[in-house]
């Protein structure tokens, strides 16, 4: 790319001439590059990788995710040493699961039922799990506490049995499958115990 002083003539030039110039602005400097097209090789492992990404954007905004999910997976992209939203981490994730390399269970719908007189309760709507735990704590990174959700009857959804919490404090709780705890494609949630 090279530095351009008063390209064609002018105080600045953006765009291309026909199939060969490019002329553009980099951190306020004027740049001239020759113009190239991208490769696109179209492999199988590259459309199997689109496809997956693909299969996971359709997931992110048709599954029935509700709000709090939402708000969910964007703190827990914020945790990340990457800057990312919460769909960039839940493509990221949902995508090799697609594709059989790791656990394929994902969480919505987590809703408090309770939230009451130092006791929280809540449910989850999952697919595929069995043993479900939720892993807890005051702080998103010391999650020390573990509670293990109870199966409705013949549906997915499950309730945890009441956590002690004090009224008040903010709590954060991740989902968890099996024995030790895995975590597959969740969020971290964020609850304030009530009085």
């Amino acid at each position: 790319m090279a530095k351009a002083k008063g390209p064609l003539h002018s105080l600045g030039a953006r765009g291309q001439i026909g199939k060969s110039l490019i002329f553009s602005k980099w951190k306020g400097i004027s740049t001239i590059r020759a113009h190239t097209v991208p490769s696109n090789p179209e492999t199988p492992a590259q459309m199997t990788w689109r496809g997956a990404i693909s299969l996971a954007m359709e997931w992110w905004n048709s599954s029935g995710y509700t709000v709090a999910d939402f708000a969910a997976y964007n703190l827990t992209a914020q945790l990340q040493s990457r800057r990312m939203t919460g769909f960039n981490f839940f493509v990221g994730k949902m995508a090799p699961v697609i594709l059989g390399d790791t656990y394929p269970f994902s969480v919505k719908a987590f809703t408090v039922l309770t939230n009451t007189g130092g006791a929280i309760v809540f449910s989850v709507d999952t697919a595929k799990w069995i043993n479900v735990y939720a892993v807890y704590g005051r702080t998103p990174t010391a999650l020390t506490h573990t509670v293990q959700l109870t199966q409705g009857g013949s549906t997915r959804i499950y309730t945890s049995e009441p956590v002690a919490v004090v009224p008040g404090q903010s709590y954060f709780f991740r989902l968890c499958t099996g024995t030790p705890l895995r975590t597959p494609v969740v969020g971290l949630y964020k609850v304030r115990a009530l009085a």
